[in-house]
């Protein structure tokens, strides 16, 4: 569909039952239209790592609405999941916003994770569904991570 700007998601959780706040952190994501979801990976705890590995998944949507109103709706969707705002804690749900279109940002309000390029957790789920994805700002391929 014309107009629907190309999004990359990651979310990412190790409480509760991971694949049922999965599912519905995608069925409440209305403004979002999946193009293609990673399997599921897990991945070990940075930081704090007296917690449960992580359940990692990224997804390629296409978004109707602009970054700003898009953001609002993840903190939303991640609110009523039960998000936690302490940096590396367990959690219920995390979802970030990695790329929109030709954006990207390493500020937590508009919601990449820091150190993107670093981060298996979101590289090997994106290499799965998206083996040709450039960095939006520095249009390095993901292969050069």
């Amino acid at each position: 569909m014309p107009g629907l700007t190309p999004v990359v998601v990651g979310l990412d959780l190790n409480l509760g039952e991971p694949d049922r706040h999965l599912v519905r952190a995608d069925t409440a994501g209305k403004e979002l239209e999946i193009d293609a979801l990673s399997s599921l990976y897990r991945s070990q705890p940075v930081g704090y790592a007296t917690q449960p590995d992580f359940r990692n998944v990224v997804c390629l949507v296409r978004a109707h609405s602009a970054p700003g109103e898009l953001l609002r709706t993840v903190q939303q969707i991640e609110e009523n999941l039960g998000h936690s705002l302490f940096p590396n804690a367990p959690r219920t749900i995390d979802i970030d916003l990695l790329a929109y279109g030709d954006l990207f940002s390493t500020h937590r309000s508009h919601s990449s994770p820091p150190r993107l390029h670093q981060r298996a957790f979101v590289l090997v789920p994106l290499a799965e569904i998206a083996p040709n994805w450039r960095h939006p700002s520095s249009a390095r391929p993901r292969q050069s991570f």
